[in-house]
């Protein structure tokens, strides 16, 4: 006989409209009702997942906590799901997800010994690619989700067989209609199924009031024991997904394949907040960092690991990454909400970090006279090539009248370096930020010496900012704010620090690094040329900040695209450029503000309507990487900035990093998501971007886009009543990100298939950050041996190194980066771990590590 699977729930925000603690009375209120329904009602089965919320059972109600635990072992509640929490299912890390995952796991075995076999996000708007193969490696066989609906993503069965990068598989199924069910509505609910699958052998509907909780009704379950009796060609049974996928496997029906990602639905979610997902992406790369350097220290200086800490912080990140906070669709207060629990984390993370790095410092020789260390910790299992930055004090202030100028040395080779401003502004030689070029040895402490030279000064930066002002040559567009005029220039100049003047001509800065050559515009203070190995990259002008029309939708859950073009940012007046520095003279919009061995630091001041931004070009003279931060002041409403970066080369393929893997995109314009890096490719050129907190772009007509940020109202949406227009006619409506952002990228360039290769490992190494620190050491000690290295150039990173969760061993866990068969030698000095690996494309692997042993296991930590 055909079955029809009803799997009553409640969808319970931790909060979204409302804050946590309205989150915790409506998960209370909900749970005690259904308990209640189940005693009351012996055939219903009430399903419910997401650990965070039995955890506020357990310890604000504990005598229902015991009244739910009785009905789980009566079969009567069944535990769905098994995640911390169902969090945005695009924009996490791939090891987020694992950690969601595992501590899922492991509270719902401890509370209730079961492990689901089916998990469930059924209100994130999209789920990477990536999840299958970590849904697969944790013990699931299938997985429930609802959005994008078929209008956003067409699929042909709501049942299918979702594919993995690697090959893995797991059944998945788009739920009908939406997860819940309005009150009373239930029975309504499963009679249109019906009459829309009427020859359908077995299917599913998931029904309960959710959102703010409420679950099943009398209403509802009387009217369901009515539609059971009349029906008799359908047996209709209170169910579970486990139970339904059972079902499903039986009937043995050949179900299509699905190779993609499942999206993509409210690509608005990829911005919104922008504040948060900084904050998030920050605590993300903290976390694994310091989870490394914690096992350093606990190898190397027998430091106690400090699980109960590293566990608050990660509650931390995860509940940030809940499906209505990470993506920016709840109100301001949730939004505060989630800065406050991303930065508790933080700090949580900063004071182990100290103690592992002091700790690690043991051993280095003390300083000679005249020298000021700097230590520099790379936690990577590879060389780590890079400009580095560290400010220290000097002993005195220097009232000398010279400048000291620090030079940084390895051991007795001189490094590239040079002197930039520092972060605070004491007009006095005191504070001193030193920049300099090193590579650093994997997995360690890598030290550097700092000396002083003392320099004369024939060119300070005052001058050199005037030089860019009179330059003859500016001669700026009719559509530029830039007009120079007469400028009243200081009779005298004040001190400063040397300054070199780059080469000016026809009033464009050239610039040539080692591969790479670039010329910006002064009178636009845009890219007109670049070209790298001789290969233009862009048609002029690049990078240029274009503002694009947007909605007030927290969402945009009815658009696919942005791009709708209303204007860009234009360069300013001297004037305008000086207000916004707070400088007392007029500044040249486009002004060269460093310059020496390691790079070349160019600004350009920009104003669009009620918004300013400043553009900051990082040129090296000898990295492959060039660096561009953007600071804007963003007073618009309802709009978008994006950064546009117009190929000279027609794009064969564009591709973003996702969670444990890398997704094709294409260049229509859609708005996408990435992690840590996204590209585009032509025939033998490509151009990757990296980033640290960026998640939307689009692309389109070989033009990429890097989506920055965006202005919606708080948790709005296009509902069919008119009632959120009117309000905003007559009140006030905040908006999102208003005032100063601060955005960072770097783009690289060259051959397609060696920047996919190293797209893996750079990215890591610029999102979880070297530590640098000057610190004298007081040469005590014998030197800790270095945590990991992988030994061959290789795409294989290493995405987690933790204590395991039973703390008896340390879990080593690998990723291929770049989608093809790669092979290192693992060797971790400290356990006399030395092992060969063999990575498919995409793969993951898992390995308990103890003394002189590496054994494969799973996600979930346990041996195979």
């Amino acid at each position: 006989m055909k079955e029809l699977h009803l799997v009553c729930n409640a969808h319970i925000d931790p909060c979204w409209q409302w804050d946590i603690e309205e989150g915790i009375a409506c998960a209370l209120s909900t749970f005690r009702c259904a308990a209640d329904f189940c005693e009351d009602y012996h055939m219903l089965i009430f399903n419910h997942n997401e650990a965070l919320l039995y955890q506020w059972v357990e310890r604000y109600e504990p005598e229902l906590f015991e009244r739910i635990k009785k009905l789980v072992a009566q079969g009567r509640w069944h535990i769905m799901g098994g995640w911390y929490l169902q969090p945005d299912c695009n924009l996490p890390s791939g090891e987020s997800f694992v950690r969601q995952i595992l501590k899922g796991r492991i509270y719902f075995k401890e509370k209730f010994n079961v492990r689901p076999k089916t998990a469930i996000n059924v209100d994130s708007f999209g789920h990477t690619r990536g999840l299958v193969q970590i849904l697969k490696k944790s013990g699931y066989s299938s997985y429930i989700f609802c959005r994008p609906f078929q209008k956003n993503m067409v699929l042909e069965k709501d049942d299918f067989i979702w594919k993995g990068y690697d090959g893995s598989e797991v059944r998945a199924f788009r739920t009908y209609g939406i997860y819940n069910s309005l009150y009373g509505t239930a029975g309504k609910k499963i009679r249109e199924w019906m009459k829309k699958y009427p020859d359908k052998e077995t299917g599913c509907v998931f029904w309960g009031v959710g959102d703010h909780g409420g679950g099943p009704s009398r209403v509802d379950l009387d009217d369901i024991e009515k539609l059971q009796s009349e029906c008799k060609d359908r047996k209709i049974i209170h169910s579970t997904p486990e139970a339904y996928f059972h079902k499903l496997d039986e009937t043995q029906e050949k179900l299509p394949v699905w190779r993609k990602g499942l999206n993509h639905w409210g690509p608005g979610c990829y911005t919104a907040m922008v504040r948060l997902k900084q904050k998030h992406r920050q605590l993300e790369s903290q976390y694994y960092m310091t989870e490394k350097m914690a096992v350093h220290a606990s190898i190397a200086c027998n430091m106690e690991y400090p699980s109960r800490i590293f566990d608050d912080a990660l509650h931390a990140l995860l509940f940030a990454e809940f499906h209505d906070i990470l993506p920016g669709s709840a109100i301001q207060t949730v939004e505060e909400t989630g800065i406050r629990k991303l930065e508790y984390g933080l700090e949580l993370l900063r004071n182990i970090r100290s103690n592992c790095f002091f700790r690690l410092c043991q051993g280095q020789p003390g300083a000679r006279d005249g020298e000021i260390p700097i230590l520099v910790y790379n936690p990577h299992p590879y060389p780590v090539e890079g400009i580095f930055e560290c400010e220290f004090m000097l002993a005195n202030m220097n009232v000398s009248g010279t400048f000291l100028n620090p030079v940084v040395y390895q051991g007795d080779k001189r490094l590239p370096s040079q002197c930039e401003k520092e972060e605070s502004n004491f007009p006095m030689d005191w504070r001193k930020k030193v920049v300099f070029k090193a590579i650093l040895s994997p997995g360690q402490i890598n030290r550097f010496d700092c000396r002083l030279e003392v320099l004369e000064s024939e060119i300070s930066r005052q001058q050199l900012d005037i030089a860019l002002l009179a330059d003859k040559f500016l001669k700026p567009d009719d559509n530029s704010e830039f007009n120079t005029g007469k400028l009243k220039l200081p009779l005298k100049m004040p001190f400063g620090k040397p300054a070199v003047l780059p080469r000016i001509h026809n009033g464009y800065l050239h610039f040539t690094g080692n591969n790479y050559q670039i010329r910006i515009n002064c009178a636009t203070g845009l890219i007109d040329h670049m070209s790298v190995q001789g290969r233009e990259l862009f048609t002029e002008p690049a990078l240029y900040p274009v503002v694009m029309e947007d909605t007030l939708d927290s969402w945009a859950a009815e658009l696919t695209s942005f791009d709708q073009e209303t204007g860009r940012f234009r360069l300013v007046s001297p004037e305008t450029a000086a207000r916004m520095s707070g400088t007392k003279q007029a500044l040249a919009p486009v002004r060269i503000v460093e310059d020496g061995e390691v790079r070349t630091v160019i600004e350009a001041s920009m104003r669009f309507g009620h918004s300013f931004l400043v553009i900051t070009y990082k040129l090296p003279k000898n990295d492959r990487k060039i660096e561009v931060d953007v600071q804007v002041c963003w007073n618009e409403k309802d709009k978008m900035l994006k950064m546009a970066l117009p190929a000279a080369f027609s794009v064969n393929e564009c591709v973003a990093q996702t969670s444990y893997g890398s997704e094709s995109v294409m260049n229509d314009g859609h708005e996408a998501y990435m992690q840590q890096w996204c590209g585009i490719y032509g025939d033998g050129i490509g151009i990757h971007v990296l980033n640290d907190g960026i998640y939307g772009f689009s692309c389109k007509d070989n033009v990429l886009y890097l989506t920055l940020v965006r202005s919606p109202a708080y948790a709005a949406h296009p509902a069919p009543s008119p009632v959120i227009q009117c309000a905003a006619d007559y009140q006030n409506i905040p908006r999102m990100d208003q005032g100063q952002q601060l955005f960072r990228f770097w783009i690289m360039a060259g051959d397609p298939d060696d920047l996919q290769e190293h797209a893996g490992p750079i990215a890591q190494s610029l999102n979880e950050k070297p530590f640098a620190l000057s610190f004298f050491p007081d040469g005590v000690g014998v030197p800790a041996t270095p945590l990991i290295r992988l030994e061959a150039e290789t795409s294989i990173l290493v995405s987690a190194f933790k204590k395991s969760e039973d703390s008896r061993h340390y879990i080593l866990r690998l990723f291929e980066s770049a989608g093809i068969e790669a092979s290192a030698k693992v060797v971790i000095p400290g356990l006399n771990i030395n092992e060969a690996v063999t990575l498919q494309p995409f793969e993951i692997k898992t390995y308990q590590c103890r003394e002189h042993t590496m054994t494969a296991c799973s996600l979930l930590e346990e041996e195979l």
